[in-house]
């Protein structure tokens, strides 16, 4: 059974230190410069709370309720996130390297300038965030959910995206040099002046894609999807490899089709009668 707390009480500066705080209810509470290192509030009813300049070192969060909770220069090294309902929690500017936040509800939070170099973010859930120039260098992003999430001139160098949902989001003149986003989704996304480098886009989804002016010396577009993607002004060179990328008539290519051609790359003609086909196909085996 859940404990509970009166709502928006004062326990700012207390001692909380190493506290068992499991499930217990905080709504609106105020932690300002609070001790709570090593403090235990897993499965904790934290909504609305204060954690401004509060000491969080290795504090337990997880599946922790802390939706719209702020922790402005909060110190929170080595606390622990994972499967935390954090939406819309203000973390502006807070260092989060090396944090875990596995599984956790990451949308709408405010995370413009934070450093989360080295955390583990897979399988978050991540839409709609604010994360400009945000320093996520190494960052785990593997199958995290990213769409429409505003990364501009974010640090992601050494990131793994691997499998990422990066449709419609925002990486133009991102750092993503030596990035692993191998079958990431990044459908609609905006690449321009982005950095490239030796990134593995392999088996990538570039559908409709805006990467103008991005340099892609050395990357890895092989089975990429590019067809309706603007490749202009692109850099590249020897290193670049394309083979098997599609593309289509909508495409705009850093160099000649018969140059695409030669570097293996595969066209994709739209075929309207093979469509209405697979619809009559469809509708015959549903009548059935």
């Amino acid at each position: 059974m859940k404990s509970t707390i009166s709502q928006g009480v004062d326990l700012k500066g207390a001692n909380l230190k190493g506290a068992d705080l499991r499930k217990f209810s905080f709504r609106n509470a105020n932690f300002q410069g609070a001790d709570l290192r090593g403090a235990n509030f897993q499965g904790a009813d934290l909504l609305w709370a204060n954690f401004s300049k509060a000491k969080l070192q290795k504090t337990q969060f997880q599946k922790a309720k802390l939706s719209f909770a702020n922790f402005q220069e909060a110190h929170v090294q080595g606390a622990y996130f994972q499967e935390a309902d954090l939406r819309f929690v203000n973390l502006r500017g807070v260092d989060l390297k090396k944090m875990n936040f596995q599984g956790a509800d990451l949308r709408g939070v405010v995370l413009h300038k934070s450093k989360l170099q080295d955390s583990q973010l897979q399988k978050s859930s991540v839409q709609m965030n604010e994360l400009q120039f945000a320093r996520l260098n190494r960052t785990n992003f593997q199958k995290a959910s990213l769409s429409s999430a505003n990364l501009y001139g974010a640090h992601l160098r050494q990131a793994n995206l691997k499998g990422a949902q990066l449709d419609s989001a925002n990486l133009q003149r991102a750092q993503l040099q030596e990035a692993n986003l191998t079958a990431a989704n990044l459908e609609n996304a905006n690449l321009k002046e982005a950095q490239l480098q030796k990134t593995n886009l392999y088996g990538a989804n570039l559908q409709r894609a805006q990467l103008q002016k991005t340099n892609l010396k050395g990357a890895n577009l092989q089975k990429a999807d590019l067809t309706g993607a603007n490749l202009e002004g692109t850099q590249i060179d020897d290193t670049t490899r394309f083979s098997k990328a599609s593309y289509d008539k909508y495409t705009i290519l850093p160099f000649s089709k018969k140059i695409a051609k030669r570097k293996k790359m595969i066209k994709r003609v739209y075929q309207f009668r093979q469509l209405i086909i697979d619809r009559r196909l469809r509708k015959t085996k549903t009548e059935k």
